[in-house]
Formats: C-alpha cells, structure tokens, sequence
C-alpha cells in the first residue's frame, strides 16, 4: 500500500476466509500449476487470536461469528484489547504455539497402523 492511498473496502471475514489472494491463474503462471488447494479458496486451519476488550467492534460476538464460519477455525479469546499480540505478546504466542502443536501439526503427521 502506497502511502497516501486509499484504502480498499472493507471486507467481511466470509469473504476474507474464501479470497483469492495472487492465485497462480491471477499471476499468469502455467494454467497447469497443480496445486492441493483449489484456486482462491483456502480451507486449512485458522486461528482467530480475538482480544475480547476490543473497543472498537463486539469481539465476544465477532469471536463467536468467526467460530461459526466453517470447519478449521479456532478461536481463542484473549483477555486484551484490539492489538492482543502488542499488548499481551506472551499469551497470543502461547496461543499459536498450542494451536500449532493441536491444529496444525496433529493433522500433518502421518499415521502409523500396526
């Protein structure tokens, strides 16, 4: 972003979750580029790291609204405001490092049949 620019407009977190952001067709790469994700979609696991303090929008209800939207989103409320990760660095890192281990890591480890 330029400064001085606009910004663009807002986006609801639907849309955010389902964006194409630079896709290989949008880049003009091959059309063959395989790829295990479909084109502008992303459905792996998320973490919402809300701070529940937040001043400037509902966050219970917006941490809420972001748990409904599909399969794979996580929530962890954070006791801090709208910056959790500036005002409570120690316990939004906490926070991903759980959710890597629980989340991330459990799903790409293989499994071992006996």
């Amino acid at each position: 972003m330029i400064s001085g620019s606009k910004l663009p407009p807002p986006r609801t977190a639907n849309e955010l979750l389902g964006a194409d952001f630079g896709s290989s067709k949008n880049r003009g790469y091959i059309s063959s580029f395989q790829s295990k994700f479909e084109e502008g979609t992303f459905d792996g696991p998320v973490l919402v790291a809300q701070g529940l303090l937040d001043p400037l929008n509902d966050a219970k209800g917006r941490a809420e609204m972001f748990g409904k939207l599909r399969a794979g989103i996580k929530v962890d409320p954070i006791n801090g405001g709208h910056c959790p990760h500036d005002e409570l660095p120690l316990d939004v890192a906490k926070s991903v490092l759980m959710w890597l281990e629980s989340d991330v890591l459990q799903r790409s480890r293989p499994t071992v049949q006996t």
